[in-house]
């Protein structure tokens, strides 16, 4: 029973880190504000990966930390910079990234590109924690037939 509430408090905490981060990039990079997929597509990334890497569970699980502070500092750098939206006809970000005096201009791309990373970075120990547990759960037995089964159709073709 305590591989099943460890399981489900990795569940939720995943998810609580996901929201918190959509709604707290957003807040403070307001461009990130019309990207908000990007941290979703970054949670999948960084847990898909880190459930693939659960054997790795015990030296993966040291990344988190730094990771989120990064996260966190990458957040307030670019919150005080001003970013660069491409001009483009086919699309209109709602005016809002007006010119601020003193700021540091950044392009999007890289912007965007280190805030996915950073945010996939953070998953990646959660996955694998996560993974540890699902490994400590036995098998289905259904889905193990099937998998017989599919490799006696390939073999006999």
């Amino acid at each position: 029973m305590a591989v099943a509430a460890r399981l489900a408090a990795f569940s939720a905490l995943i998810l609580f880190f996901e929201l918190a981060f959509i709604r707290y990039t957003s807040a403070y990079v307001r461009v990130f504000g019309f990207y908000q997929n990007f941290v979703l597509i970054a949670t999948f990334l960084g847990m898909g990966v880190g459930l693939m890497r659960a054997k790795s569970a015990d030296t993966l699980k040291w990344v988190g930390v730094p990771a989120l502070v990064a996260l966190v500092g990458a957040v307030y750098y670019f919150s005080h910079a001003s970013i660069a939206v491409p001009r483009s006809p086919d699309e209109y970000v709602w005016g809002i990234f007006t010119e601020r005096e003193g700021a540091k201009q950044l392009p999007l791309l890289p912007v965007v590109a280190a805030l996915f990373a950073l945010c996939a970075l953070f998953f990646l120990p959660l996955g694998a924690s996560l993974g540890a547990q699902f490994r400590r759960l036995p098998a289905l037995r259904a889905a193990r037939r099937l998998v017989q089964r599919a490799r006696a159709d390939r073999a006999s073709a």
